[in-house]
C-alpha cells in the first residue's frame, strides 16, 4: 500500500500493526525527514457505533500528542482525515524497544541489564511521564513495547492510544468496568476497570523497572486472567531476593511502585525522579568504557560477536544488505544523552484542518545521528516485518463458545450426563486452554488442539448425577486461551429417591 499522503507524506514500508490500525515508516518530501504514520481504514470496521468509538479515540490520541512537548515523548506533526481513512504522522522514534533489547539479551546469553544502564533509562521514562500526568495526561499502557531507545542512549515514550486526560469533560471512551492495557503490567485499579490516575503508570512503570532488573516480569502465568489475579492479590519475589547487586533505595523503590494500595505508591513520577536521581549519584557502576569501539558489539542477524566494530553501510544499502552495529555488552547504555535539538517553528501556526491539531514543529537532527538511527531501525523493521505480518494473519482466535447438555434424555439419578462445550474458531490452528467449573467447584484447567481450518472444536464434560432429594446443577465453561471469551453455562435440575 506504499504511496503518497495528502502528497507530502510517502509512505515506505509498514512498521507494526496494532489494534487500531497500521503504523508504516513515511518521509516528509517537504525536508525529506523520516516519520512514522499511523493509519486506521474505517471502512473495515462494519459495525457503525465502532466507527465513531474509533474516531473519537484517534482523535483523542491525536489531541493528546499534540498537548505533550517533551524529549522523552513522541510528538504529532500532523493528523486528519482523508476520505474513510484517518491518518496521524508522527516523529519516528528511532532504536529499539526495550522489550526487543529484552529478547536480544535472552538470545545472545548476555544476563541481566547493567544497573546504571537500567536507572539511566529509568529516570528518562519518569521524566517524560511526569511532563504527562502535570497536563492530566495517564498513558495507561506502559510496557517495554512502548519505550523506545536511539543508538545514543535517548528514550521516548510511544503509543498513547488509550490515554486518558483526566480533566476534561469529555465522555469516557470505554465502559467504567472494561479493562485496558497490557496484563503483564497491568496496575490492580486497571483489572477491575475503575478509574486511574498517575500512580496507575507508576506501578506500570514499576512492573517494567522490575523485568530490566530482575529479566522477567513479577508476575508470570500461561493465562491473562491468572496474571491479573497476580496484580490484584499476590506479591512479587522481592527484587533484592532476585540479584545482590542493587544499589540502596532501589528495591525499595520498586517495592512501594508495585504496592497494591495506590496510596501506599509514590505520590507522583516527580517525586519517583528525585529518588532514582538519588540513587544514581550515590551508585559506583562499573566505569565506562573510554571509546565507543571498546565496546563489544554484534552484527545485526548473525550470532558473531566483534570488538571494535563500526557500523559501514554498504555504497547501495538494499533491504537485505545493509550492515548495523548494536552494542551487546550493554544496549542500554549509549553514550549522548541531553535535550533534543530546539524546534525549528511551526509548519502550520495556524491550526489543523477540522478542529484536528496543528501540524507540530520538526526537530533538526544531526545527519550522521540520523543516518545511523535510521540503518539500526530498517534493521529492526527487516527482521520483524514477516513476523508482524504472520502474528496478525495467522493467529488462532476464539469468536464464541456455547454448552449444551449432549444427552438430556438421560437427565437423573445415578446416571452420567454429557456436556458439552463448543468452541468456535477463527479456522487457524493452535492451542486453546479452557477451565470447567460444576457447581460451583473449579476444576482443573484443561487444553485441546483446534487444527488448521477446523472452525468448531467440542470439549465434553461427563457428570454423574447422584444424591438424595431435588437438585439443581450448573456447569460452566470458560476459555482462557489464545483469548478470553466470558463464561457460558447449562443447567438442568434431577432427583434422586431418598
Amino acid at each position: 500500500m506504499a504511496g503518497t499522503l495528502v502528497g507530502r507524506y510517502e509512505l515506505e514500508f509498514p512498521l507494526g500493526r496494532g489494534a487500531m490500525g497500521e503504523v508504516w515508516r513515511g518521509r516528509d518530501l517537504a525536508t525529506r525527514q523520516p516519520v512514522a504514520v499511523k493509519l486506521v481504514q474505517l471502512g473495515n470496521i462494519g459495525d457503525q457505533a465502532r466507527v465513531g468509538e474509533t474516531i473519537a479515540r484517534f482523535r483523542r490520541e491525536a489531541d493528546t500528542l499534540a498537548r505533550l512537548r517533551h524529549p522523552n515523548i513522541i510528538s504529532a506533526l500532523e493528523a486528519g482525515r482523508v476520505g474513510s481513512e484517518l491518518f496521524m504522522v508522527m516523529e519516528l522514534a528511532e532504536g529499539m524497544s526495550m522489550e526487543a533489547m529484552l529478547r536480544q539479551r535472552q538470545t545472545n546469553g548476555l544476563g541481566m541489564f547493567p544497573v546504571e544502564s537500567v536507572l539511566r533509562i529509568a529516570k528518562q521514562a519518569c521524566s517524560g511521564l511526569a511532563a504527562a500526568h502535570a497536563i492530566g495526561v495517564v498513558h495507561r499502557d506502559i510496557k517495554p513495547s512502548n519505550l523506545m531507545v536511539s543508538a545514543r542512549g535517548h528514550l521516548t515514550i510511544v503509543d498513547f492510544g488509550i490515554a486518558r486526560l483526566l480533566e476534561d469533560n469529555s465522555p469516557r471512551l470505554t465502559a467504567a468496568s472494561q479493562t485496558i492495557g497490557s496484563p503483564l503490567y497491568m496496575s490492580p485499579e486497571q483489572t477491575t476497570g475503575i478509574d486511574v490516575d498517575g500512580r496507575s503508570d507508576l506501578y506500570s512503570f514499576g512492573c517494567v523497572l522490575y523485568e530490566l532488573l530482575a529479566g522477567r516480569p513479577p508476575f508470570v502465568a500461561e493465562m491473562p486472567i491468572a496474571v491479573m489475579r497476580m496484580h490484584l492479590e499476590e506479591r512479587p519475589v522481592p527484587i533484592r531476593h532476585v540479584r545482590s547487586d542493587l544499589p540502596n533505595g532501589l528495591p525499595g523503590l520498586v517495592d512501594r511502585l508495585l504496592e497494591k494500595e495506590r496510596g501506599a505508591r509514590p505520590p507522583d513520577a516527580g517525586h519517583v525522579l528525585r529518588s532514582l536521581v538519588g540513587i544514581s549519584d550515590n551508585f559506583t557502576g562499573s566505569p565506562a568504557p573510554a571509546h565507543e569501539a571498546d565496546r563489544r558489539t554484534f552484527l545485526v542477524g548473525t550470532g558473531d560477536t566483534v570488538r571494535g566494530a563500526r557500523p559501514v553501510p554498504p555504497a547501495d544499502p538494499g533491504p537485505e544488505t545493509y550492515r548495523a552495529t548494536l552494542v551487546a555488552d550493554d544496549p542500554a547504555q549509549w553514550p549522548g544523552q541531553g535535550p533534543k535539538p530546539e524546534d525549528e517553528g511551526r509548519r502550520r501556526a495556524n491550526g489543523g484542518p477540522d478542529g484536528w491539531p496543528a501540524a507540530r514543529p520538526r526537530r533538526r537532527r544531526r545527519r550522521w545521528t540520523g543516518v545511523l538511527s535510521s540503518l539500526l531501525t530498517f534493521a529492526i523493521v527487516a527482521g520483524v516485518a514477516g513476523y508482524v505480518w504472520t502474528k496478525t494473519h495467522q493467529t488462532l482466535k476464539i469468536t464464541a463458545a456455547t454448552v449444551t447438555v449432549a444427552n438430556p434424555d438421560k437427565i437423573g439419578c445415578n446416571s452420567t450426563v454429557d456436556v458439552v462445550g463448543t468452541i468456535d474458531t477463527n479456522g487457524k490452528g493452535g492451542p486453546v486452554t479452557y477451565q470447567w467449573t460444576k457447581d460451583g467447584e473449579n476444576l482443573p484447567t484443561g487444553s485441546v488442539t483446534a487444527t488448521s481450518g477446523q472452525q468448531q472444536v467440542r470439549v465434553e464434560l461427563k457428570w454423574y448425577l447422584s444424591g438424595k432429594g431435588i437438585h439443581h446443577a450448573e456447569a460452566i465453561f470458560q476459555v482462557f486461551t489464545p483469548n478470553v471469551i466470558s463464561a457460558q453455562s447449562a443447567s438442568f435440575t434431577y432427583t434422586c429417591a431418598s
